[in-house]
């Protein structure tokens, strides 16, 4: 799984695992997404996923187009997505309290 790096500590953010392969990132200012790995259908690689959680649904924000070499390249490249989306200022629509 994934650990919680410095900047999203620094946010007052937290990592709550939702299966083997998503992990949901929350925060008291931050809007609430998952992160999503999985490993490509020919075995080369995995890709990320990443996506805005609301009370209403769910939106697709961002994923990988070229397959990363393990597991753990994908968490970063997942952790990696979601913070340029925040610093880029993703409509807050979900609110983690």
């Amino acid at each position: 799984m994934v650990s919680l790096p410095f900047w999203l500590q620094q946010r007052g953010g937290k990592i709550e695992p939702v299966d083997e392969r998503t992990v949901r990132l929350v925060g008291a200012d931050l809007p609430v997404c998952e992160v999503s790995v999985f490993p490509m259908p020919a075995g080369l690689g995995w890709r990320v996923a990443l996506d805005l959680v609301t009370p209403t649904g769910r939106q697709k924000i961002a994923s990988t187009e070229s397959p990363l070499e393990n597991e753990q390249s994908a968490w970063q490249a997942g952790l990696d997505l979601y913070r340029q989306h925040v610093d880029a200022g993703v409509p807050a629509v979900a609110r983690s309290k």
